[in-house]
């Protein structure tokens, strides 16, 4: 019931039999009718995108191998909508009595959300670095006043336009009526 209520899909891998079970969320999740679904490995290989398939394999063949706890990420192509899904995993390994894995069972949610606000942030890095640069090479300071301490936050380039030594401001915090004027 937590799995259905968090979206979090279950999942169920033989390796013996090279049988995959599913849960109805793991279908919601993929965009797949269950009477489409084989069964078998291969349908969730398919389903990765191919930049994916290598790593998040690999780690599949890690988890069975060395019973090593899965973790991936990785996109897949939403059958129903066309979108493009990214898909987090976590898995452990079930053993027999003589160590050998016989099956890998775990969870599957959508971070798709969480990536696109990664993305998005990187983004407004990228574009923040540009405009500092941009500032340092007009010439140009960048200053923050926070209104409630009447305290200056500056940047790189206004030091050096007002000749001060940086490492005498570790905060970067300048005091606004040391340097600025009201008028």
């Amino acid at each position: 019931m937590a799995a259905e209520h968090a979206k979090s899909g279950v999942w169920y891998y033989d390796v013996r039999n090279n049988a995959l079970e599913w849960d109805n969320i793991m279908y919601e999740l993929y965009g797949i009718d269950k009477t489409d679904f084989s069964g078998a490995y291969e349908a969730w290989e398919t389903s990765l995108h191919p930049e994916d398939i290598g790593r998040n394999v690999s780690a599949l063949q890690d988890t069975i191998a060395e019973q090593k706890d899965l973790d991936i990420l990785f996109r897949i192509n939403h059958r129903k909508s066309g979108e493009t899904r990214h898909i987090r995993g976590k898995g452990k390994a079930e053993t027999d009595d003589n160590g050998n894995t016989i099956a890998v069972f775990g969870t599957n949610w959508d971070v798709t959300k969480e990536m696109r606000l990664v993305e998005e942030r990187e983004s407004i890095i990228k574009e923040l670095e540009v405009y500092q640069m941009a500032a340092n090479n007009a010439q140009v300071g960048v200053w923050f006043l926070d209104t409630a301490t009447q305290d200056a936050v500056w940047d790189d380039s206004l030091f050096s336009i007002y000749g001060l030594n940086k490492q005498d401001y570790p905060d970067r915090i300048v005091p606004f009526e040391k340097y600025f004027v009201t008028i």
